[in-house]
């Protein structure tokens, strides 16, 4: 690690335009603030098909590849950060590219897993303990304990789909929205759902 008084950590964060993962990196990125001077550059890369991804997936397994497959201008960067599987084939070539570190704030899938340097996984997602995993408690933020909470309101916030790390059940979920509202009723509850929670949920829960 660079030490805080010899210089600063160049990092580059690599987005894939969505807010959510965006934030994630960020986290990342000003808790590493805490410990070391850190000069941020963003890269926002562009999506890729299927096809695409095929191509750079088989690309990575040969003793060569096109740089165009990585991520632009990271050649004197310290480490690359990114969330999104749109960012990782892109963060992968650059690594085999360069040789920069690279970290992710997500689960990669299982074959490239082994090839970061660093995942920041949620603990909840129960993946397998590796050398390179960091279990979080929920996903990575920016958001700071202010110790000002509301004893009378509560927050429940709504995940949604995704085959890799669990089943999703609207109507048990919806049940257990309604349960515990309804032992704690004195409280005022905000809902809040997100892009991955299906419609039918969502309707359950109106």
């Amino acid at each position: 690690m660079v030490n805080k008084k010899e210089r600063e950590l160049h990092v580059v964060a690599v987005l894939d335009g969505r807010p959510g993962h965006e934030k994630q990196t960020y986290g990342i990125i000003q808790a590493l603030q805490q410990i070391v001077r850190v000069r941020v550059r963003s890269v926002t890369l562009k999506k890729h098909s299927v096809f695409t991804s095929f191509i750079r997936t088989c690309g990575l397994l040969l003793p060569v590849g096109k740089n165009e497959w990585g991520v632009p201008g990271v050649e004197n960067a310290d480490l690359l950060i990114g969330t999104g599987s749109h960012t990782h084939l892109p963060m992968l070539h650059a690594k085999k590219q360069t040789g920069i570190p690279i970290v992710t704030c997500m689960s990669p899938s299982i074959y490239l897993l082994n090839r970061f340097d660093l995942c920041f996984i949620p603990a909840h997602d129960r993946i397998r303990e590796a050398r390179n995993i960091v279990y979080t408690t929920g996903a990575p933020n920016m958001s700071k304990n202010l110790g000002v909470h509301k004893k009378d309101q509560g927050l429940i916030l709504l995940g949604g789909i995704d085959t890799k790390s669990h089943h999703w059940d609207g109507n048990k979920i919806a049940a257990m929205v309604e349960n515990l509202v309804q032992r704690y009723e004195q409280m005022h509850w905000t809902l809040s759902s997100s892009p991955r929670t299906p419609t039918a949920t969502i309707k359950l829960l109106k």
